[in-house]
């Protein structure tokens, strides 16, 4: 464990990264934890023991495919449901598995938060703005035939969740992951969080406790795609959490453990 430590301080120390944090947990006992580094360079400001982070992309892990799972485990979706029948006038070819496998044959991604016309990040109306892009954004191949890590089809689920679910995200997240799992430290924003851009040049502020994720933000920070924060400790917890629950672990019977077993154990 001692050369993990060292591995962490020395990538600080060259300049690899501003702050690094790591935590390992092994039947259900974390066995190694430790933060090193700064969570903001300039003015310095050093990282917490429990740094909370902007989680970025493993938000689509965490949050996006766990709570589609969810939602496929108690029968309100199937993962062959042809996404048009909730989301209206799509391609009707893409199912819920080919966006969660990244095959949709969506492109990768897109500037939906310059095509908000002119509402704040968060409003409805930009909400609603961007989704209508979201929604019409073409199929490029046939799905099922390419993998292309996409933005753009975690988008699609995020608005397929909120109609199927009849909530927020959020509340979603909350409610279906949070709460069964017994996690803390899982937030949408995070005052203490590390700063990520300082500043960004489109939004001419300083990216520290707001999401980094630039059509995350036109939606107002919440998203299947990006938005989450969390601690090093808190993702652990949450991935043991997932894998308990895949191995039929009655204590983690809230969670979607069937169908997050079964989505590990498919091809493509």
């Amino acid at each position: 464990m001692q050369n993990l430590r060292a591995v962490l301080d020395d990538a600080v120390r060259n300049g690899v990264v501003p702050s690094a944090s790591l935590a390992l947990r092994v039947g259900g006992v974390e066995v190694f934890h430790h933060t090193t580094g700064m969570a903001r360079l300039d003015p310095p400001r050093p990282a917490l023991d429990d740094q909370p982070y902007d989680l970025a992309s493993v938000t689509k892990v965490l949050a996006g495919t766990a709570v589609v799972a969810s939602l496929v485990e108690e029968g309100a979706l199937a993962l062959d449901t042809p996404v048009a029948e909730h989301l209206g006038p799509v391609d009707p070819r893409v199912t819920v598995l080919h966006l969660l496998q990244h095959s949709s044959g969506l492109a990768a991604w897109n500037r939906f938060y310059e095509q908000t016309g002119g509402a704040s990040f968060g409003t409805a109306l930009a909400r609603q703005r961007v989704f209508e892009q979201v929604l019409a954004s073409p199929v490029e191949v046939e799905p099922g035939t390419r993998h292309t890590y996409s933005d753009i089809g975690f988008l699609w689920l995020l608005i397929l969740a909120e109609r199927v679910g009849g909530e927020p995200f959020a509340q979603l997240f909350h409610d279906r992951v949070t709460v069964p799992s017994r996690v803390a430290d899982l937030r949408w924003s995070w005052p203490l969080a590390a700063a990520t851009e300082w500043p960004c040049p489109y939004r001419q502020v300083g990216v520290e406790g707001i999401v980094h994720d630039l059509n995350c933000a036109s939606l107002g920070g919440v998203s299947t795609h990006a938005g989450l924060f969390g601690t090093a400790r808190a993702v652990a917890q949450l991935g043991e959490a997932f894998m308990r629950a895949a191995a039929g672990d009655p204590a983690f019977s809230g969670l979607p453990g069937r169908t997050l077993a079964r989505l590990w154990s498919l091809e493509g």
